[in-house]
C-alpha cells in the first residue's frame, strides 16, 4: 500500500510535456516525459487513481496512456488516438474516443472490456456513481450505467436544441433528483431567429 504521504495528489505539466506529480502536502515525488499538447490536453482531465499511484491521460495522436507516478515509466498504451474526455471507475478507465464512440478499459493492463459505437460523440461527463451522460447519436443523447454502457434513457436532441442551432455545445451536465442541469453555447439558430450571435444557455431538463 502506498504510504499517504507519498501518494501523488496532483499533476502539472510544461509545454514541452514535462509532467511533475505531488503529495498532499506538496512533495515532489517525480518528474517525468509525457506527449502532453497543450492544446489539447489542457481542455480534459487527467485523472490520478485514488491510491496515486497511476496517472491516466489520452492523446490526440497516441491514444490512451497509463503512467506509474512515482516512476515515471509507461505502463501500458492504447490506441487508436483521438481521446478527449477520460475518467476512473472502480478498476475500470472510460474514454470519449472521436470518431469512435466510447471504450472501457481494464486499468491494471488497459485490456478493453466493453466498447459503445457512437461515430458522431460530442461529450461525455459523470453524472452520478454509476452514470453518464452522452451523444449524440442519431439525434439522441444518452443516460447509461457503467460499467457496460447500458442505455437507461434517450433524450431526443430536439429536447436539448430546442431553437435547432446549427452550433450546439454542451459544456456541463449535472444531476439535480429527475432533472438534468445543462449548460452550454449555441448559434445559428433555426428557430427563434430574434436570438442572433453566440449565446450561453442553462436548460433544466426532466429526465422522469
Amino acid at each position: 500500500m502506498t504510504n499517504i504521504l507519498k501518494r501523488a495528489t496532483r499533476v502539472e505539466f510544461d509545454d514541452d510535456g514535462t509532467c511533475r506529480a505531488y503529495s498532499a502536502n506538496e512533495d515532489l515525488l517525480s518528474e517525468f516525459s509525457t506527449p502532453y499538447d497543450p492544446e489539447h490536453n489542457s481542455q480534459f482531465e487527467t485523472p490520478i487513481t485514488k491510491d496515486g499511484r497511476f496517472l491516466l491521460m489520452g492523446s490526440w495522436r497516441f491514444g490512451l496512456l497509463c503512467y506509474d507516478v512515482h516512476g515515471g515509466e509507461l505502463v501500458w498504451k492504447k490506441g487508436p488516438g483521438k481521446i478527449r474526455n477520460i475518467f476512473l471507475f472502480q478498476d475500470r478507465v472510460i474514454s470519449e474516443v472521436c470518431d469512435i464512440g466510447l471504450q472501457e478499459r481494464d486499468l491494471k493492463r488497459g485490456g478493453l472490456i466493453h466498447r459503445y459505437s457512437m461515430p458522431s460523440v460530442e461529450c461525455l461527463f459523470k453524472i452520478a456513481k454509476n452514470e453518464i451522460f452522452t451523444g449524440p447519436k442519431s439525434r439522441k443523447y444518452f443516460l447509461m450505467r457503467i460499467p457496460g454502457f447500458l442505455e437507461v434513457r434517450e433524450l431526443p436532441q430536439s429536447l436539448l436544441n430546442p431553437h435547432d442551432c446549427t452550433s450546439f455545445h454542451i459544456a456541463s451536465v449535472d444531476r439535480k433528483g429527475r432533472n438534468l442541469i445543462i449548460w452550454g453555447t449555441e448559434e445559428f439558430p433555426k428557430r427563434n431567429l430574434n436570438k442572433p450571435g453566440r449565446q450561453h444557455f442553462r436548460r433544466i431538463v426532466s429526465i422522469g
